[in-house]
Formats: C-alpha cells, structure tokens, sequence
C-alpha cells in the first residue's frame, strides 16, 4: 500500500509597452530661377562647432507588473457528512466518466495565493501535524473549487486524520508510514511517522509531506467528479492485468493532479529549484524501480513524469491518464 500516497505550471501573461518617438522635418523647395544663370558656388565659412546630430531616444525600462493572483476565499469548514460520491450504472457510462470527464475542459487557477508555515512532521506533535495538514487543505480546496464546480460537480472539504499506530477506518485498517484516501467518509488519512519511508537526505524538506497530502486530495477530486468509482467500475470489468493498469491509470492521475497544485502555489509559496529536486527524488522513491504490470501505483519514471506534468500544465486535461498509451503508465 506504501505506493497510494504518491505524489505546475502552474502561468502569467506579461506585456511590455514601448513608446516610439518620431521626428518629421518639412523642408521647402525653392521655385525654379526663370534664366538659367550659373553661379559660383559659396564656400561655407570654416566653423568649430559641429552640425546637431539626432539621436535615437531609448525608451526607459518599465517595471515588471506583478502576476494577478487567484485569491483563495470563503473556504468552508470540514465536511463531516458529505453528499454520496457519484457512481456510474454502466461500463460504458464508466467509460465516458474517465475519459471523457467534463473536468477535463477546466484549468486550475495559476497562480494562486497560498502561504504555507511548513511544518515538520518529525519534530511537533501528531495533533499539531493535523491541524497544519488541515489547513494545508484548505489552500488545496481554494486551487480545485473553481474547476470542479465549473464543470458541474461539487468539492465539499475533506478532514485529514493525522494517526500513529494502525488504525480502523470504514475502508479497513490502515498502516503506518502511510496516507490514505478513504471513498466511504470521503476523509484524508495520513500517518505520522509518513516521512520514514524517504532517504534520511529528504526527510524534513520541504513540500513532500504537502506533495503526499494533494495526491491523495486528488483522490478526492476524483471522487467528486465520479472518476474514482468509474475506475472501480473499470478494474472488475477486466482481467487482472488490465485491473492493475486501470488503478495504475487513477493513482498517476492523482500524482498529476499533486503537481497542478504544486504547479499553482509555486510562486506564492516560494517553491525553488532545489524543491523541485527533492520533489523528483522523493516521488521516485515511492515508485517501483521497474515497471510491473501487476504493480497498482506505477513505477518510478511514470509517477516522477506525471508530477511534473501536472505542474507544467494547468488545463486539467494534461492529466488524462485515462486516454494516455499504456506506455506511459507503466
């Protein structure tokens, strides 16, 4: 299970104004003499002082306007009771929901103002990571509201459940050094001793444990949207191979939805080149070295190359996984 947690770009448009100077001169042409008389020509009196020469006006450097961003409001509190997440009644419908999803026709708002404290889960409470993972929450709900109700669904909060020890949840038990999306609450389960499963080098850096966290946010998405249950739909109707393909298909997708809001807070967070190297070295590790056909999370290349394609693109159809060849979801 270790691999369910896996897991831009987020753009601006700037225009510069120049301003042109021109200069024109009219000069009047003498009529012409009645009698053609030649005449010496004058020679000009020597002079010190040289003819003006024009010059061209540089136009002074203009400042660069800052981007316009996407203000996060009216956030609502956790949703304990959410409506039912919708279900589809046919294969074909199935179909239709993860291919064809109206979500695709939407884009995540970039940038988006979002300032994260950043936490460290292995140095404050359990309680403490909790309450900083909810509000970590809220900022990924203020990124995915507006293309999720755009297309025509709802996107109540999920409650993020920070535990220490195994523990019962309406989707089973669930492990430690691991985080879950649960579809019967539709709740975000994540253990605290999470950040173990990494190197000893990226423990601690930052926007890992938020990468986790909107993996599994994106679970949510696709529960809203009815993807998650139509891939259900889609794994029983197959043979075991194509089983593991499909939830293959659902869990990078859900990595490339971590990257679109990776991708939509970078400039308001500070995200650095140095985070984006810990972030590829991080999602490769929770990734298969080598492809598996029965492997139902990915391998290493595939989950570090749908990350940061969700993060280089902001039209929520760069993350259909479902249409994508079976190459890249190996």
């Amino acid at each position: 299970m270790l691999a369910i947690i896996g897991g831009s770009a987020f753009l601006c448009v700037v225009a510069f104004f120049g301003v042109a100077v021109a200069n024109y001169l009219n000069a009047s042409t003498p009529p012409a003499p009645t009698t053609p008389t030649p005449t010496a020509t004058p020679t000009p009196p020597a002079s010190t002082t040289s003819a003006p020469t024009a010059t061209a006006t540089t136009p002074a450097p203009q400042p660069t306007p800052e981007p316009s961003y996407h203000q996060v409001s009216d956030v609502p509190e956790p949703d304990l009771t959410p409506p039912d997440l919708p279900e589809p009644t046919s294969t074909r419908q199935a179909q239709t929901w993860s291919k064809q999803n109206r979500l695709y026709g939407q884009s995540v708002p970039v940038p988006t103002a979002c300032t994260l404290r950043f936490v460290d889960m292995a140095k404050v409470p359990a309680a403490t990571y909790q309450t900083y993972l909810n509000e970590v929450v809220g900022c990924l709900w203020g990124v995915w509201h507006d293309p999720v109700t755009a297309a025509g669904y709802q996107l109540p909060r999920p409650p993020v459940t920070v535990y220490t020890k195994t523990v019962k949840s309406p989707c089973g038990e669930l492990e430690t050094q691991n985080a879950y999306y649960c579809s019967a609450n539709q709740r975000i389960y994540y253990a605290n001793d999470f950040n173990t499963v990494y190197t000893k080098d990226l423990r601690g850096q930052r926007f890992l444990g938020e990468m986790i966290l909107a993996h599994e946010f994106g679970h949510n998405v696709q529960g809203r949207t009815g993807i998650f249950f139509a891939t259900i739909a889609l794994e029983e109707s197959g043979t075991e191979k194509q089983s593991y393909e499909y939830n293959r298909r659902m869990e990078l997708q859900a990595d490339c939805f971590a990257g679109h809001w990776l991708g939509a807070v970078a400039a308001s967070t500070g995200l650095s080149d140095l985070d984006r190297k810990h972030l590829r070295a991080a999602i490769e590790q929770i990734g298969m070295p080598q492809p598996d056909p029965y492997d139902d999370h990915g391998s290493s290349e595939s989950r570090r190359n749908w990350l940061f394609t969700g993060m280089q693109n902001a039209t929520v159809a760069s993350c259909n996984t479902f249409t994508a060849s079976s190459v890249k979801v190996r």
